[in-house]
């Protein structure tokens, strides 16, 4: 799932810096924080929530929660938590691509145009995701 991702993302432009635990995103977080996140929930080290909480205390950068755990009360929480958009797995990569890209046009929006032109293009988006095991 990680390397689909990253590979489709890259392929709109963006610059992708992917992980494989939460340990290594939060570190990564703290020396440079990204455009936007991308997060699964259940990740060896620090939990994709336990990432978004901690994301959205530092910083107004998007935050998509992608998770296998689909429930109502799920979608809640990962929203109540800071997030801005949830996706449930299964999804189409371009679907992602798509929710990505309204993302960033949603905080073009909201500051009017100021603040995309002052930011880094291509975007950096951190995706944290558990690679999928044959």
């Amino acid at each position: 799932i990680r390397e689909i991702v990253t590979t489709f993302l890259e392929n709109d432009g963006y610059e992708v810096r992917a992980f494989a635990d939460g340990y290594s995103i939060r570190q990564a977080f703290d020396e440079r924080i990204p455009d936007m996140s991308i997060l699964d929930i259940m990740m060896p080290g620090v939990d994709g929530l336990s990432l978004c909480s901690y994301f959205r205390k530092k910083s107004s950068v998007p935050i998509i929660i992608i998770s296998a755990k689909d429930t109502p009360m799920d979608r809640v929480t990962g929203i109540t938590l800071g997030s801005d958009d949830y996706l449930t797995k299964p999804f189409l990569p371009l679907e992602l691509a798509v929710r990505v890209k309204a993302q960033f046009r949603r905080m073009e929006l909201l500051s009017d145009g100021k603040e995309r032109k002052q930011s880094r293009f291509p975007a950096v988006i951190f995706v944290l995701f558990l690679k999928t095991e044959e």
